[in-house]
């Protein structure tokens, strides 16, 4: 399956969500307790991204570390499912595992740090002559130079992990040059520029002078802002019944960049990944509620 069209790099993992009518903090030593329920889906940035333009009838693979146990066969075989290309680093582990806590008043998460995704080679990724990158989660900044930097795609995507944004933000700034897309939320956007007093006004700028071309901050129920030097361009979010926000940038960045490829204006670009976006917050489960390109009522 050569001649990818989009070629998503980084986090790969399961998450697991605990539901129930409880507060973590009423809870004692030792005590058992009940939750509501217990379920577990494929889940990482990269592979969320990947498996949202597949959906959206977009040829895409997903180069990720190779876990061989049997979490990692099952993600294995939900790409597959989803008809996303799996190509293998030479990085072998065993499944990260996310556990997501939601209480009656608040939401927990509990990632395993497994260290970065850094075995990834330039020469094989250009085999598949993919005419976007998108690089999601936690790689080491020297692999992502040394693959954006040589303009293997027409167009390289950049979705940094909140993780690395709040405890190492230079680590992505030697990189950020040969970024033409930057899209990350506004407490990722605080922690990278490593400012919190900074106002969103100047966001948008702040980040674009770190040296992406483009910068698309998502807002949540304030919807999202996209920033290429010379305009400002808002969009609204989309209303609907919220069950899980797990994945919604994801899904926005799987809508946006399948508008970039289907040559829809930027503003429409935008507007199909809030719709994305809101279809994924509406089920448990970053993939679950990713829709086809049949569901894009945006576009009628």
């Amino acid at each position: 399956m050569k001649n990818i069209e989009v070629l998503c790099l980084g986090s790969w993992k399961v998450d697991f969500f605990l539901k129930g009518d409880f507060s973590l903090a009423g809870i004692k030593d030792g005590e058992k307790n009940f939750v509501d329920s217990c379920e577990y889906f494929p889940g990482g940035s990269a592979a969320n991204i990947a498996v949202g333009l597949s959906r959206l009838g977009i040829k895409t693979a997903l180069y990720a570390n190779d876990y061989r146990d049997e979490l990692g066969d099952y993600l294995k075989t939900n790409l597959r499912r989803e008809k996303v290309k799996y190509i293998a680093s030479s990085v072998k582990k065993k499944t990260p595992l996310v556990v997501i806590i939601n209480t009656k008043d608040k939401r927990f998460f509990f990632r395993q740090l497994t260290g970065q995704n850094d075995q990834f080679n330039p020469e094989k990724i250009a085999q598949y002559r993919p005419k976007y990158i998108v690089v999601s989660g936690n790689v080491d900044s020297k692999s992502i130079r040394k693959i954006f930097s040589k303009r293997i795609a027409r167009l390289n995507v950049f979705l940094p992990s909140t993780y690395f944004c709040e405890n190492k933000p230079k680590y992505f700034k030697d990189i950020l040059s040969f970024t033409d897309i930057i899209q990350l939320n506004s407490l990722e956007a605080f922690h990278l520029l490593n400012h919190k007093g900074i106002s969103e006004k100047n966001i948008l700028r702040r980040l674009r002078e770190l040296g992406p071309k483009k910068v698309i901050l998502t807002k949540g129920k304030r919807g999202a802002e996209y920033f290429d030097g010379e305009k400002i361009i808002k969009v609204k979010s989309i209303r609907t019944d919220e069950i899980d926000e797990t994945g919604a940038g994801d899904g926005f960045a799987a809508g946006f960049i399948y508008g970039l490829l289907k040559n829809h204006s930027t503003i429409n670009s935008l507007k199909i990944g809030s719709f994305v976006a809101s279809e994924v917050i509406k089920k448990t489960g970053a993939q679950t509620g990713l829709p086809t390109s049949k569901n894009l009522r945006i576009l009628r």
